[in-house]
């Protein structure tokens, strides 16, 4: 298992198909009993099978803001109270989050250990933390993994170099413009970066990476977050698509029928997270993307997909 996170990256697709079938009847439930802001259509709600996924409505963004401003603070859709929640998110105009107390909430622990991150290593957060709730989703992983977390953030340069120096940390995560600002100012101070051997970016662009190993040294692979739900699919081999995570559940449906797409067609990324805390379903992203054929060669066997 020392390849991988756990055993769930690596279960049948079958069994996984009923586990996660299971798992989503039981959140259903849970909706019903606790989540007053959910339509009638998810509550008293039993799926005979995942497909049926599709035919409860989908979670649109601006109609759930619309409804955050009727029923604060996050509109009936948690299973908990607010004054439970270990922090809440809220920027002026845009949706309130929250984060329950729990090992790896949103996720991310696997996505970090795909990119080598394991127990011991220093990691570098060069996301923003009064700016939502990246930065948190990447450090509440990084304890889950036993990895100590260096918290700079994406604008002081000079508090980055002096972590660099004084720390040696081994991993990075935060914006790649974040990284090669800090790389470029290293060499211009002449402190050494030798120490950083890995990054994991969240760059829904696809930015190529390959430099960073040829030129730094650095093993960088990428994944996809969003910020309501945490990491949603992760690379395991640079450009080799997206394994999808095993918190999530995604669709991909063609917007104008909202019937899911065949083979390799592109279309809109659907996002159910399997959480009784903050149980969302059927978020429509604006992410566009296609599955791939196969599962990773790297032996996970969820499904992978391809941003477009």
């Amino acid at each position: 298992m020392q390849h991988y996170y756990d055993g769930l990256e690596i279960r049948p697709p079958a069994m996984r198909e009923q586990q996660q079938l299971d798992q989503l009847n039981h959140q259903l439930t849970h909706v019903s009993q606790y989540c007053a802001g959910y339509s009638s259509a998810y509550r008293q709600c039993r799926l005979e099978d995942l497909a049926d996924l599709a035919t409860l409505p989908l979670l649109d963004s601006k109609e759930l803001f619309a409804a955050q401003q009727a029923h604060p603070p996050f509109a009936g859709l948690t299973g908990r109270p607010a004054s439970q929640a270990l922090r809440v998110f809220s920027c002026p105009g845009q949706l309130a989050i929250p984060e329950y107390a729990g090992a790896d909430w949103w996720g991310a622990a696997r996505a970090l250990f795909a990119a080598g991150f394991k127990a011991g290593e220093v990691m570098l957060n060069g996301h923003d933390y009064h700016a939502g709730p990246t930065a948190f989703i990447f450090d509440n992983g990084a304890r889950q993994l036993g990895a100590p977390v260096v918290p700079c953030g994406p604008h002081d340069t000079q508090r980055q170099l002096e972590a660099l120096l004084r720390y040696q940390p081994t991993g990075y995560v935060g914006p790649l413009v974040t990284l090669l600002d800090l790389l470029e100012a290293a060499e211009a101070a002449e402190i050494p970066s030798d120490s950083l051997r890995r990054a994991l970016l969240c760059e829904a662009t696809h930015p190529e990476t390959a430099p960073l190993r040829a030129i730094h040294g650095i093993a960088a692979l990428n994944c996809l977050v969003w910020q309501d739900v945490g990491v949603v699919a992760y690379e395991s081999q640079p450009g080799q698509g997206f394994i999808v995570n095993e918190s999530c559940i995604v669709e991909i449906i063609d917007p104008a029928s909202g019937n899911p797409v065949s083979g390799d067609e592109t279309g809109q990324l659907v996002v159910t997270r399997l959480d009784l805390e903050y149980p969302l379903l059927r978020l429509a992203t604006d992410w566009q993307g296609h599955w791939l054929a196969k599962p990773s060669a790297c032996g996970r066997t969820n499904r992978r997909l391809k941003l477009v």
